[in-house]
């Protein structure tokens, strides 16, 4: 099964696959967390594959020149996502929503001391997410079927 998986993505990165690999090194080593990988079976959510830092270093080019004050995450995983931004923009709130217990409980412990990020465990797919008014919302594929 991780073999399977692991050929998925590398199928679906495609081109970019050695600058991912790159970029991955390189955070690695500057010691960014969120480097979990879980592979479940869950016929409707995806497995935890964090988004790469190549990409989420195109967002954050993006990010710098429209201004947000929150930013939501749904399924924020091992929370790769909420702290590679946080790093880069500490001024901003940070809301992260998991499905899963095991992710979930990890997040939350390594944001515990965090005064501007909030987790929540629920199924975004079925909770009210303007509740938490944010102007920036972040999908990293959180569905196995486009459907």
């Amino acid at each position: 099964m991780v073999f399977k998986n692991l050929l998925r993505i590398v199928v679906s990165y495609k081109f970019h696959l050695i600058t991912i690999i790159f970029f991955e090194l390189l955070y690695l080593i500057k010691g960014y967390k969120g480097n979990r990988f879980n592979f479940r079976k869950n016929e409707f959510l995806a497995d935890n594959i964090p988004c790469p830092y190549y990409f989420l270093l195109k967002i954050k080019k993006f990010l710098k020149k429209n201004n947000f004050y929150k930013f939501l995450d749904f399924g924020c995983g091992s929370g790769r996502t909420i702290d590679f931004f946080n790093k880069n923009f500490s001024d901003k709130n940070f809301v992260g929503i998991e499905h899963f217990t095991n992710q979930y409980n990890h997040c939350r412990k390594i944001f515990q001391n965090k005064k501007n990020i909030k987790i929540f465990q629920a199924d975004f797919t079925k909770s009210d997410f303007f509740q938490y008014n944010a102007d920036c919302y972040f999908f990293n594929n959180p569905f196995k079927k486009d459907s």
